[in-house]
């Protein structure tokens, strides 16, 4: 597992997303299966368990929700920010409006988050190059960047029916 998020407030918090490195495709398990499982001292769980959304178009790492329950992650093959509304079946990526493609400043989109301003802040490190060994310690490799989420929202911490 490499991208995680837990499902919004106004859906009782009760899944958590997450998706591999090593393949294209996006899951979820019941929180109260994994509540269920640790009790027992350990986190044993049975296909079954498992929701497979799907095979995306991309591998992503970072994930994030927000309080409407689209996910944020990042396409890595192509260097966008894409958005997938958690209540439809999962296609890739549901759009990339507002979020242009950019290889120089958004090569390896990775860690996500909203900030207090109803932004979705982001890191983008160039992972890529670095584990092909051709990684240059002389150009900008690190930059947080931070966007207007979806109709403002906020992370999923927060209801979607909250006055603003």
């Amino acid at each position: 597992m490499d991208g995680i998020a837990l499902s919004p407030l106004d859906m009782n918090y009760d899944r958590v997303f997450y998706c591999p490195l090593a393949n294209y495709n996006m899951y979820s398990v019941a929180t109260k299966t994994l509540k269920k499982s640790a009790s027992n001292g350990t986190v044993a769980l049975k296909d079954s368990d498992i929701t497979n959304h799907g095979k995306g178009v991309s591998q992503a790492d970072g994930l994030a929700m927000d309080s409407a329950g689209l996910l944020y992650y990042g396409r890595l093959t192509n260097n966008t920010l894409a958005i997938w509304n958690t209540s439809f079946r999962f296609r890739g990526f549901v759009s990339d409006v507002g979020y242009r493609r950019s290889d120089k400043d958004m090569e390896w989109i990775d860690s996500l988050a909203f900030d207090t301003l109803d932004h979705i802040v982001f890191t983008t490190d160039k992972l890529n190059l670095y584990l092909a060994k051709s990684y240059n310690p002389n150009e900008f490799n690190f930059r947080i960047i931070r966007a207007p989420s979806v109709n403002q929202r906020k992370s999923y911490m927060y209801s979607a029916n909250a006055i603003q």
